[in-house]
């Protein structure tokens, strides 16, 4: 475990280029005189180490679980190549007081963009994980107490879990491994390829004690509720996205199809567990990209604000045509955006750019939409396209930590960042 701290240096490490100069891999910024409400990163401690690679997945998603005092994340023996059916990533429990490490499961569902899609069980978010598996031809959900090793399995893959632990939301993963396998499980075939919008496939709901499902929302319902751009090339509609709000009363779904441009134009929409309530909360003409719920009416959608050229942060209220750009002087660029649970912060980051492919880390205050650049990191060529690491912050629950997954050192690790206030 490597723990690096600085307040008066903003470069902590070097990293060897391709040529003969040497650049800062990482570095984090200095607290802000005009800012001094605004959070600064005090230190940056290394949970991982090469030559292997682990890291976690999407944003978003608490690693933690209840009590924090120990956290999940992926192994796999390489980081640069799509997975196939038979590549295994093992499942790691990291003790926070120890420093150790112990595995406990693989699985063969498993991507670089979205991990597993571990979730901490929120009916046992003390001791129960759950995560995507294949069995065989068909892809499953286990839940593990990660202590005694108990486990059972449900029938459907989760795109998202429900903050009672009560419900999954599911997907088709197989129709998305033509379209966006960075997002998919290879060796699986899509029952319904030929069909550009399914009646009989779409937003599942299902139970997690019993196993029962619904489709709650239809690929051809998505259809009938939101027009296709003129520009439409008769591409497979397919949902990519699911999250339930705070509250779990409410779901977003992000609708897609890839453009021919290459790319995903997508619509989001919002709905009931049940089904009920579908509602176009972003058009095909404005695109939509990463989203988070602040609580269970507001939440944010990078989009092209009304169709414009820039991407922005926007503030939603669901099922209300009014909506507004965060920090839209600052922000205009796509962003994994993460509310921490009490509201009063979003995180967000942004894509390799520059010289030395730099992704930039950013902390906003949410009431006074202050927001400043806290830290930069490296990505190293080798990792892009499907392949690449992101940062996917996550908040820990009283936003004193931040869990990111990163390429600096030039293996895919993960890295706790230790937020100071100064309020």
């Amino acid at each position: 475990m490597r723990l690096f701290s600085t307040l008066s240096l903003a470069i902590l490490l070097m990293a060897p280029l391709t040529h003969a100069k040497s650049f800062p891999s990482f570095s984090l910024e200095k607290p802000d005189p005009a800012k001094p409400e605004l959070p600064v990163i005090d230190s940056i401690q290394a949970l991982t180490q090469g030559p292997k690679h682990h890291f976690f997945g999407y944003y978003g998603i608490p690693p933690w679980n209840a009590s924090e005092k120990v956290l999940v994340y992926l192994e796999t023996e390489f980081g640069d190549r799509l997975p196939d059916p038979s590549d295994k990533a093992s499942l790691i429990l990291h003790d926070l007081a120890a420093g150790t490490s112990k595995t406990i499961g693989e699985t063969h569902a498993w991507n670089f963009q979205q991990g597993a899609l571990i979730h901490w069980l929120g009916s046992d978010p003390e001791n129960t994980i759950i995560y995507n598996d294949r069995a065989g031809d068909k892809l499953q959900s286990v839940l593990l107490n990660v202590f005694t090793g108990e486990k059972r399995t449900l029938p459907r893959p989760i795109a998202a879990m429900s903050p009672d632990g009560k419900l999954a939301a599911s997907i088709n993963f197989p129709r998305m491994w033509g379209i966006r396998p960075g997002y998919s499980y290879p060796g699986f075939t899509d029952p319904f390829a030929t069909e550009n919008a399914p009646k009989d496939d779409g937003l599942f709901i299902m139970d997690a004690v019993t196993g029962e499902s619904k489709l709650i929302v239809s690929m051809a319902d998505i259809l009938a509720a939101q027009p296709l751009p003129k520009e439409y090339n008769g591409n497979p509609l397919y949902i990519n996205h699911v999250l339930f709000s705070r509250d779990g009363q409410r779901l977003l779904l992000l609708a897609r199809y890839k453009a021919t441009t290459g790319g995903s134009i997508t619509a989001a929409f919002t709905v009931n567990p049940d089904g009920t309530g579908l509602y176009c909360l972003i058009p095909y003409e404005w695109n939509a990209s990463h989203y988070d719920w602040l609580d269970a009416k507001r939440l944010i959608v990078s989009t092209r604000y009304q169709a414009g050229s820039k991407w922005f942060h926007v503030l939603f209220t669901d099922g209300q045509k009014e909506c507004a750009p965060l920090a839209p002087d600052f922000l205009q660029q796509d962003g994994h955006g993460h509310f921490s649970s009490d509201g009063k912060w979003m995180v967000t980051d942004s894509y390799p750019a520059g010289e030395h492919r730099m992704r930039n880390l950013y902390i906003m205050e949410a009431a006074s939409q202050a927001i400043r650049k806290v830290g930069q990191f490296h990505e190293p060529p080798n990792f892009k396209a499907d392949c690449r690491c992101d940062l996917h912050p996550r908040w820990n629950r009283d936003a004193s930590q931040l869990c990111i997954d990163s390429t600096h050192d030039g293996t895919r690790q993960v890295y706790l960042l230790h937020v100071k206030k100064n309020q």
